[in-house]
């Protein structure tokens, strides 16, 4: 089996992409997704979007936001970026992969472009996608139980069993926010928005 050496974004070597490597790829990826709005003539002509339907959106870097992500040599990679590698080649420096579909969980080689960020600014404003896609149109929506969340994410330093018993703990009155946060090795920001519910909202 012939072995294909790719550089991939925000990595420091070359990464060998194998055919396991796409078999797995093609496994996360619906083909029957939707089709995009044929009277919007910015869409006139493409075909199905082809949804990523494992993790999304997480902390990959701060435009990560709603965008499939995968993880190869344990680095995680956006996934349409990943796409147009497999099918076109490299990304040439100061490019991104633009989505033609305005769909950020569509990895439709078909619906992807290279431009730069100024042009990919001007599409957002110029077809009015500053939100993210909903409906059915949506990753989230389609698969909200993938999104990385939680522990599931990069940066997480907790599991949920260590949440729940944060919470446990700071409701016996016994514990300080504080005496919390150097219990389990955390900043006691974090703790504050675990005890409040503006993190880990998901665990009970």
């Amino acid at each position: 089996m012939n072995e294909a050496a790719i550089e991939l974004p925000a990595s420091p070597s070359p990464v060998k992409f194998t055919e396991k490597n796409r078999r797995n790829f093609w496994r996360k990826v619906n083909k029957t997704g939707p089709l995009p709005d044929q009277a919007n003539p910015h869409y006139t002509g493409l075909d199905r979007c082809w949804i990523w339907t494992a993790s999304i959106g997480g902390r990959l870097h701060k435009s990560g936001r709603g965008y499939g992500q995968i993880k190869i040599k344990d680095r995680l990679h956006l996934a349409h970026r990943i796409s147009w590698l497999m099918h076109f080649g490299e990304i040439p420096d100061g490019l991104c992969v633009l989505h033609q579909c305005d769909n950020s969980t569509c990895v439709n080689p078909s619906h992807l472009h290279l431009g730069t960020l100024g042009e990919n600014n001007t599409e957002r404003e110029t077809r009015k996608r500053g939100r993210q896609p909903t409906g059915d149109r949506s990753g989230v929506r389609l698969h909200p139980e993938r999104v990385a969340r939680g522990e599931r994410q990069g940066s997480a330093k907790l599991t949920a069993e260590s949440v729940t018993q944060i919470r446990r703990e700071y409701q016996t009155g016994t514990y300080s926010q504080a005496a919390l946060a150097k219990k389990h090795g955390v900043d006691q920001t974090l703790i504050g928005k675990i005890v409040n519910r503006r993190l880990w909202r998901h665990v009970p």
